[in-house]
């Protein structure tokens, strides 16, 4: 039995859904800090930074895919194969993702239970590769 964090991956009711998101990913970036005039700290992401293009990239393949079951609320396992990923710490690219996702795949970033991340150089346009798998309610 391949029992993971509350997923049995060897369920018979496990449900899997595969999709793919086209273009380069973007790392997740730190936020950049400044101070308000009433001496409190901002934190923000400029609105022309491409991590927002990337999210919205996301956000629209996971909706072409939408399950009627979505957004989940239970465990979720979640697989992500970027191919040809520019830079970036792995860990910056699947936040980024994660992320995405909420509110569409799953409510809250925090149901990912099981997860699996890779990224490649490989043949072909860049290109990520999300698989989301989750126990069918009965």
């Amino acid at each position: 039995m391949s029992k993971k964090s509350g997923i049995d991956l060897s369920s018979e009711d496990l449900v899997s859904r595969p999709f793919f998101v086209h273009g380069r990913a973007v790392p997740q970036p730190r936020y950049t800090q400044t101070w308000s005039t009433k001496g409190r700290r901002l934190a923000f992401i400029g609105k022309n930074h491409p991590i927002h293009w990337w999210k919205n990239t996301v956000r629209i393949a996971a909706r072409e895919v939408e399950q009627a079951s979505w957004p989940l609320t239970g465990p979720v396992a979640l697989s992500l194969s970027f191919r040809n990923p520019g830079r970036g710490d792995l860990d910056n690219l699947v936040k980024a993702v994660k992320d995405a996702l909420q509110g569409i795949v799953y409510v809250n970033d925090s149901q990912v239970e099981y997860m699996m991340a890779e990224k490649r150089r490989a043949e072909g346009e860049p290109m990520l590769t999300i698989v989301v798998e989750w126990e069918e309610e009965k």
